[in-house]
């Protein structure tokens, strides 16, 4: 059976799920939609009748199972393609709090860089610090050499 994956014609946050059908060298149909009002319009009024429990772009169909949001997409893909990292579940659910640290640190930085776009030279540098700090946090708590 073939896995599809829908999101609008742009990488946006159907690409993670893109690039581990990619990695896993699996054939897949990439439903793109043309990114304009009239076809947002239209996907309003067809999303409810696709079967998807929260219908919602991206989504991705495999057989009988039907995903929407990234990160669940993305984590299906990682279980069925054997790429999930660790060997107990402690160590799944490491990796997982890792991973959820990194979106955290994230959004730390697009707070302060992006949306206030003002940001003085000391700020910077104490969210250098921070950013580091973090990621090696991160690394330890997921099992990484840094």
């Amino acid at each position: 059976m073939t896995i599809t994956i829908c999101y609008w014609g742009i990488r946006g946050r159907a690409e993670p799920a893109r690039h581990i059908l990619r990695y896993s060298e699996t054939e897949f149909v990439n439903d793109e939609l043309e990114p304009n009002m009239d076809r947002y319009k239209q996907w309003q009024e067809e999303k409810h009748s696709l079967g998807l429990d929260l219908p919602n772009l991206p989504y991705l169909l495999d057989g009988d199972i039907k995903i929407t949001q990234t990160l669940a997409i993305c984590r299906y893909l990682g279980r069925k393609f054997g790429l999930v990292p660790g060997e107990s579940e402690t160590e799944r659910i490491r990796c997982d709090m890792a991973e959820q640290e990194m979106i955290d640190i994230k959004w730390v930085f697009l707070r302060k860089v992006i949306i206030t776009c003002n940001i003085v030279e000391q700020e910077m540098i104490d969210i250098k610090w921070v950013f580091l700090r973090k990621v090696i946090i991160t690394c330890n708590i997921a099992g990484l050499q840094h």
